[in-house]
């Protein structure tokens, strides 16, 4: 009995400890539980990105032709608008690499007198154009500053006529590639979206042809360019956190874990065959006058790319290519008879690729896009009456097959067929027109990951 008042009385006890704890803690103000906000993964501007950009040219078109005595310049200006496609890879720190390809159309035009002993007057227009550039820039959160340099092409028109006539005396219908380089600055408005205005610079190049004894006859084309634009970044990757903060300054670059997304560097071989056509009416006092030429021969180049698994079986990708080599050979004119002969030294595209998946190794693609080419004609008689030395712009399209035989590196084959358009020129009352194509096949292997993070992950 005693035993158990005992126990009674402890938890009895123990209860009025308890009730009077619990009534000291209902006075006491309560502490409002610690708040931790989100952890939100920094901006990160890698990754694949579409857009539209529009925006305003002017620049500076000359012509000259010593033998005849003619020289012109004309100040083409005036507006445009059209679309990008890209990438960009972090390679140390906040510093990316990206590649860029547009393509716009507009009216950039102009006109003015020529030099000539009666009073000529020469016009300008460029329709069409497009550059495939590097860019190297610096991420500061939302922030994006970049120098972007690389390949420039356009299409134009350029006549010269005596004023008031209307009839074209020389005239020129034509292709121009050279180089562009510029800066810009890019915005993001979310994770997706960003806005940009960007300075472009671009050297087209000279384009060279001979009039019979009349010599060589040169046309020159650069432009400035001020555009605006806004580009969308797919697939989350905008707000992936930037692959260089997560490794020390010594670690090791990261291993590619697939071939089928990211950007990937190649060398390539192969051979090259093609039709070169030159009807030359610019000739007086003889028929007009045809070469066909069949040039071929072996070349090798460089390529750089960007792949985008879109699907469970489907890859999309970018791919800029060069090759150099010697496709080549001579014959004779019908029905003048002159010696002439052909040579393609340069030539390359920009191209998109889709593919499916045969197996997860193996890649079968189709692919197309953008070819050009450098060219050189030469036709002689008793005189030099109708060579050349200009770029060729056109379309290139094929397939191939690409075997990854580890996550870094695969091999591929491939064949392009390229149809480099028609080229004229246009003397008096006479006309030369040219046309190319080329047939490539080629084998070719490539390392699949960031490079300049592998070569200075390391540093």
């Amino acid at each position: 009995m005693c035993k158990r008042a005992t126990l009674l009385s402890g938890v009895a006890l123990a209860a009025i400890s308890v009730a009077a704890t619990g009534a000291q803690a209902a006075d006491l103000s309560v502490a409002a539980p610690a708040y931790k906000a989100p952890v939100v993964a920094p901006f990160s501007w890698a990754g694949v990105y579409i857009g539209a950009h529009g925006g305003y040219a002017w620049g500076v078109d000359t012509s000259a032709f010593p033998g005849f005595g003619l020289s012109s310049s004309v100040n083409p200006k005036g507006g445009f608008g059209g679309g990008q496609i890209g990438y960009n890879n972090y390679f140390k720190g906040n510093w990316l690499l990206g590649y860029e390809l547009d393509l716009s159309g507009g009216d950039i035009s102009g006109s003015g007198p020529s030099f000539f002993p009666t009073p000529f007057s020469a016009t300008s227009k460029t329709d069409y154009f497009g550059t495939a550039r590097a860019r190297v820039g610096y991420g500061i959160d939302h922030w994006l500053l970049y120098a972007t340099a690389g390949l420039a092409w356009a299409h134009n028109t350029f006549n010269e006529a005596p004023v008031g006539s209307g009839l074209v005396t020389f005239g020129r219908d034509q292709f121009y590639l050279g180089l562009a380089a510029g800066a810009g600055v890019e915005y993001a408005l979310d994770r997706n979206w960003s806005v940009k205005a960007e300075y472009l610079y671009a050297a087209m190049g000279k384009e060279r042809d001979t009039v019979f004894f009349f010599g060589e006859r040169s046309t020159e084309l650069t432009l400035n360019m001020i555009r605006l634009g806004v580009n969308y970044r797919f697939d989350g990757s905008a707000g992936a956190t930037p692959p260089a903060s997560a490794y020390p300054l010594k670690a090791p670059p990261p291993v590619a874990e697939s071939p089928w997304f990211g950007s990937y560097v190649g060398i390539h071989g192969g051979y090259g065959w093609g039709h070169a056509n030159v009807v030359n009416g610019e000739i007086p006092a003889t028929p007009v006058d045809t070469s066909s030429l069949n040039p071929s021969g072996g070349f090798v180049g460089t390529q750089t790319g960007y792949n985008w698994h879109i699907a469970p079986a489907w890859v999309f990708g970018l791919e800029s290519e060069t090759s150099y080599g010697d496709l080549s050979q001579s014959g004779t004119s019908s029905p003048n008879g002159f010696v002439v002969g052909t040579k393609v030294d340069w030539f390359g595209s920009e191209r998109v690729r889709l593919g499916v998946l045969a197996t997860p190794s193996v890649l079968l693609y189709g692919t197309g896009g953008l070819g050009w080419a450098h060219v050189k004609f030469n036709d002689t008689g008793f005189f030099d009456v109708g060579s050349f030395n200009q770029y060729r712009i056109g379309w290139a399209g094929g397939g191939g097959l690409e075997w990854a035989f580890t996550p870094q590196w695969s091999t591929k084959f491939e064949y392009l067929y390229s149809d480099l358009g028609t080229y004229q020129d246009t003397f008096g009352l006479g006309q030369k027109t040219s046309t190319l194509t080329l047939n490539s096949v080629k084998v070719g292997l490539e390392y699949h990951g960031n490079l300049f993070a592998t070569l200075l992950g390391w540093l």
